[in-house]
């Protein structure tokens, strides 16, 4: 009976896998600690009484040993669980906890967008209708289309979170859709106009791109005859707008608003690569355009500024070469003919150096000439008319002549 009594426990282990162990199947590796008693009983010669006696013990402090460190295990498991970062986490991090946007989140609507932290709540309908983007993800379930979405389902139904775009730019887009008449008459500023371009661009809202890019275009047209020596702001937000949206047309005028002034219009040390803003976006490719405008502008300025063409021969110069009775002579000569190279020199260096002008439009030949045409050379200095009137005409064309070469010189045009 003894014999029978020690032979018959092993029945008893039976009901241990009932003990809760709710994380051990996320963290096998925990398990390990309760296996080397175990082991250790079995590495050791056992006699048969040896082996009921242990079982015995199995079952009292060896059970209970085990169930404790089983328990911290499981413990242990959970804190270390909840610390690990699951696969969702990586973009629940990039953003902040997201909240209703105050105008944008319609109480009817029935699309849920979510755009850097910020809940935007639509009508399926509306952006169907005015997005090609929005087509495509909604009505063709193109969901796979790129990295621009990412579809997840929480309490609000269905959320589509879009990297393309930012909620500033989206707000934008969205308050050109509610009233597209606003900007009909008075054209936004620039940072709410290049808000509702990029995302206009990014999310396939055509007509309003097509709107955006217009206002752009007349704001910084590519023709001539729109340049004045009044500068622009915004021209190196403008080249990165243009570059990101793919807007070739006011890359021109731009360009040369940045190379007209000092420091490209750039802050200290962007152009060589700081830390500025400008500096991250502007390519080096066209930082190095910059550069070599520039030095064609400065080559086509001083010839023309430096001093006065000797190769245009006048037909009513004077034969007078002496420079001694130029201006005793001024006054005849603006009736019978132009005046002495001598006294046109002189006219020349009062009105372009000493006045500072050939300083002021280093950098800007193409309103240098313009300057060079205004100034009255007949009236104020005695020149003839024919010879003002063919200065003139080669002045302009040189402007002309200058313009094209702009493009061709920054990669616009071959």
């Amino acid at each position: 009976m003894a014999i029978h009594n020690v032979t018959s426990p092993p029945s008893l282990p039976v009901p241990q896998p009932k003990r809760p162990r709710p994380v051990a199947r996320k963290a096998k590796p925990q398990i390990l600690p309760i296996e080397p008693q175990s082991s250790s009983t079995l590495s050791h010669p056992a006699t048969p009484d040896d082996e009921g006696g242990d079982r015995h013990k199995n079952n009292g402090k060896g059970k209970r040993r085990a169930s404790i460190e089983s328990f911290h295990s499981c413990k242990e498991d959970v804190s270390r669980e909840n610390l690990r970062p699951t696969k969702r986490s990586k973009l629940e991090l990039a953003a902040p906890v997201a909240h209703k946007h105050e105008q944008f989140w319609i109480l009817d609507g029935n699309t849920v967008l979510q755009v850097g932290g910020v809940l935007f709540k639509l009508h399926r309908s509306r952006l169907v209708d005015q997005s090609t983007f929005f087509a495509r993800l909604l009505d063709e379930q193109d969901v796979l289309m790129d990295d621009d979405v990412v579809i997840e389902s929480d309490e609000h139904g269905m959320v589509y979170h879009l990297l393309n775009t930012t909620p500033t730019d989206l707000e934008a887009l969205l308050q050109l859709d509610k009233n597209p008449m606003a900007y009909y008459f008075t054209p936004p500023a620039f940072q709410v106009l290049a808000a509702i371009l990029r995302a206009a661009t990014g999310l396939g809202f055509d007509t309003y791109r097509a709107f955006a890019v217009k206002l752009l275009e007349n704001a910084w047209s590519s023709s001539l005859a729109d340049l004045t020596t009044e500068g622009k702001s915004n021209a190196a937000e403008v080249v990165v707008l243009a570059r990101t949206c793919g807007i070739e047309s006011v890359l021109k005028r731009a360009f040369y608003e940045m190379v007209r002034v000092t420091g490209y219009g750039l802050g200290d040390g962007e152009l060589d690569g700081g830390d500025g803003d400008a500096s991250q976006e502007i390519s080096r490719a066209d930082e190095r355009r910059l550069e070599r405008m520039r030095e064609h502008l400065i080559s086509a300025w001083s010839q023309v500024a430096v001093r006065m063409d000797r190769s245009f021969k006048c037909p009513n110069q004077s034969k007078e070469t002496s420079g001694t009775h130029g201006r005793a002579k001024s006054s005849t000569s603006r009736s019978s003919g132009c005046p002495s190279l001598l006294f046109k020199r002189d006219s020349w260096e009062t009105r372009v150096h000493d006045s500072g002008l050939y300083d002021e439009y280093q950098f800007d030949p193409l309103c240098g000439l313009q300057a060079l045409i205004d100034i009255k050379w007949d009236k104020e200095e005695g020149w003839c008319s024919d010879c003002v009137r063919a200065r003139r005409k080669a002045w302009t064309r040189m402007r002309q002549k200058t313009w094209e070469r702009i493009g061709v010189w920054m990669g616009l045009d071959s």
